[in-house]
């Protein structure tokens, strides 16, 4: 599973993130930061959606994919 982290630079200096594919949105007080708990936070969706039953937990591979990285998947 790879997911897509979206950042927009706020104007006040901090970041805006969010990962499309799980909904989830946070902002973080510089670029760094905003990765960090973009990440976190959409571990964490998916943990709880693990428990939840709709992800079978021993098929999950995660990637993170920043905006302008590639890989050989793509």
């Amino acid at each position: 599973m790879v997911l897509r982290i979206e950042l927009d630079p706020e104007e006040d200096g901090s970041w805006f993130a969010q990962v499309p594919a799980l909904g989830v949105r946070c902002h973080g007080d510089y670029h760094a930061d905003a990765v960090i708990k973009i990440q976190a936070l959409a571990l964490r969706d998916l943990a709880d959606r693990v428990e939840r039953w709709e992800y079978p937990a021993e098929s999950l591979e995660i990637t993170f994919r920043l905006p302008g990285q590639t890989s050989s998947e793509d």
